[in-house]
């Protein structure tokens, strides 16, 4: 019951009011702590006043508002507050204009898990894109889910429509792309493919020498392809019996590869 007397303890005699309304989304009811007042007349007030409270908040205004046009309002505040790196603003102004296209006019209060799915799906189609993990479309869904979390900390909706594990959700396991399998060469076929980058090197002109000694240095240092393209001539030094590159690091400390 809504009001109810209380029989017992300390606030015998006074009346406890409770209401219960179900939440529209997902049919279940909604927790509002109870409050007590001392007489049966305050009760019914006092239930009114919760009803009347709750049904305010429950239509915000903000729920009414345009998804899209939210969506990009969040993403350009992020940028002005200096919260997010110029490459970071990119990605979700991306993400901001597939919305756009896709949602148009829908209101927040309107976007739902299955128009998430849909939205994605419907990615996947247009651009043929591959359904991966940290894939384009992956990176879509976690921006969403992230402003969804965002607006219900602020209150404004009451379940996140974007799940977590969503392409698994949203996607058969067949239609997953079959992740590249990688080959790492054994200690002799390193050696062999030195020797050819090397045979080659007394053959061709200097100008098809690049690559390949790129690709020697990466055998020898396990550098990575963009650090090896920022050696200089300059960093090759002798150590002893050994040929090395001097390095400097973003923190201007000198190490040796």
């Amino acid at each position: 019951m809504a009001l109810s007397k209380i029989s017992s303890g300390k606030n015998k005699g006074k009346y406890r009011v409770r209401i219960q309304p179900i939440d529209p989304i997902t049919g279940k009811v909604v927790s509002i702590p109870s409050q007590i007042v001392p007489n049966k007349l305050e009760a019914k007030k006092l239930e009114r006043l919760m009803w009347g409270e709750y049904e305010k908040e429950g239509a915000k205004p903000d729920q009414d508002n345009i998804f899209a046009l939210e969506f990009k309002d969040y993403c350009e505040g992020e940028e002005r507050a200096g919260r997010w790196s110029y490459p970071t603003y990119k990605d979700w102004s991306y993400t901001s204009r597939l919305v756009s296209s896709f949602f148009g006019k829908t209101k927040i209060k309107d976007v739902k898990e299955n128009l998430i799915r849909d939205f994605a799906r419907d990615y996947i189609k247009v651009h043929g894109a591959t359904v991966a993990k940290n894939s384009t479309i992956d990176r879509r869904l976690q921006h969403l889910r992230q402003y969804f979390e965002f607006l219900k900390e602020q209150g404004e909706v009451k379940v996140n429509p974007v799940p977590k594990s969503a392409l698994h959700k949203f996607f058969r396991y067949d239609e997953f792309s079959v992740s590249q399998q990688k080959y790492i060469f054994t200690d002799e076929e390193v050696k062999n493919i030195k020797a050819e980058i090397l045979r080659e090197l007394t053959t061709l002109p200097t100008s098809f020498w690049v690559s390949r000694i790129g690709l020697l240095i990466i055998l020898d240092t396990g550098m990575r392809p963009q650090e090896v393209q920022v050696v200089k001539w300059s960093q090759l030094k002798k150590d002893g019996d050994f040929n090395i590159f001097e390095i400097n690091n973003s923190w201007s400390e000198k190490n040796t590869v």
